[in-house]
């Protein structure tokens, strides 16, 4: 069979004086990271938002979970040449578990407090999605000011559009709860039982349960690759996405439930 391959070009972020600043982090090495389809699909998505500039970030080839600190030019973004703290907004895509590990890393790195309740406006505001999100969001619930629980396509325009318009993080975050998969944890306080997470209760204001964002109309879906350099372990490839999660539905999988 023989299948025909063109790829949308996505041109490096170029950076306007009002633009919105969003920081895209794959919180594992730099050639995991392009041969994420997620992860290119959010940055083509962020890139085509009017009044929004993305870049990237992953860790270096090299790098290992043992890793101490990165020097300041490793913590530069792979576009603009910036540092983390020079962006509005940190976005961590992922897609296992054990990354969320080095999400904690990354944050680290970057110089930003791990405890949402120690940052001020003066920090980016810290998100993250992605398939593990998707699942379980509540390991990083009290790290992150913003959760994304669902599909990116639709809930990322919203979400950024509506940023845009909102300069005061309190008033947006009030507007936001509107947006189907917002996951906003400081308005929500875990119940604990003997040591253990039993559920969630919403403070006032906020939704009693957030609801999964779903992609409704799948013909309109098409990922693929976006970007490719040398260091990407599919370097000579373009990868696309036929099918997305798993039609088999496995009770001990979780690829047929996202």
């Amino acid at each position: 069979m023989q299948v025909s391959y063109s790829a949308e070009s996505v041109l490096e972020p170029t950076l306007s004086r009002n633009d919105l600043r969003v920081l895209l982090v794959y919180p594992n090495t730099h050639d995991v990271a392009m041969a994420n389809l997620g992860f290119q699909q959010v940055y083509s998505l962020l890139n085509k938002i009017e009044g929004v500039a993305c870049d990237r970030f992953a860790m270096p080839l090299e790098w290992k979970p043992e890793t101490q600190s990165l020097e300041r030019e490793e913590l530069r973004s792979m576009d603009m040449q910036m540092h983390p703290l020079e962006f509005d907004v940190i976005a961590f895509s992922i897609s296992f578990e054990p990354d969320y590990l080095n999400t904690v890393l990354a944050l680290k790195y970057f110089g930003i407090p791990l405890d949402r309740e120690e940052r001020d406006a003066s920090f980016p505001m810290i998100a993250a999605g992605g398939s593990a999100v998707f699942i379980n969001p509540e390991p990083l619930a009290e790290c992150m000011d913003v959760l994304f629980v669902g599909e990116g396509e639709g809930m990322a325009e919203r979400f950024f559009g509506l940023l845009r318009e909102n300069e005061d993080r309190d008033q947006f975050f009030e507007r936001a709860f509107s947006i189907p998969g917002i996951y906003l944890p400081q308005h929500y306080r875990p119940q604990i039982e003997k040591n253990l997470q039993v559920g969630i209760s919403p403070l006032e204001g906020a939704p009693a349960r957030v609801v999964r964002h779903w992609v409704v109309e799948e013909e309109s879906l098409c990922t693929h690759s976006v970007l490719h350099d040398e260091d990407s372990t599919f370097k000579d490839m373009a990868l696309m996405e036929v099918t997305r999660g798993c039609i088999w539905a496995c009770r001990f999988c979780t690829a047929g439930f996202i």
